[in-house]
């Protein structure tokens, strides 16, 4: 597995989205605007739209903290649950 550093301007180095954009499963992350991580998720979103990966992002208040996780983690299983289902459906035909 490829590491990169947090400070890395361009996230998506440490992969070559042209080829994977078409076998990547569907993205959803979420980031609260006290996290300190809040401009590479905003550079990540920026980089995936830029480069035409379909995602979902959204950013709350809050920081880095089992509160936050606590209030946003339904989110993101109920994105989960709905694409599961999807896959689900497909598949009985």
């Amino acid at each position: 597995m490829t590491e990169f550093d947090l400070t890395d301007h361009d996230p998506l180095a440490v992969i070559d989205c042209e080829k994977l954009s078409q076998r990547l499963p569907h993205l959803r992350f979420d980031c609260g605007s006290d996290d300190a991580l809040i401009e590479h998720n905003r550079t990540l979103h920026r980089d995936l739209e830029a480069v035409g990966i379909p995602h979902v992002y959204e950013e709350f208040s809050g920081g880095h903290t089992w509160d936050y996780w606590h209030a946003h983690l339904a989110d993101t299983l109920r994105f989960f649950r709905v694409f599961s289902e999807g896959l689900t459906r497909m598949a009985l035909g």
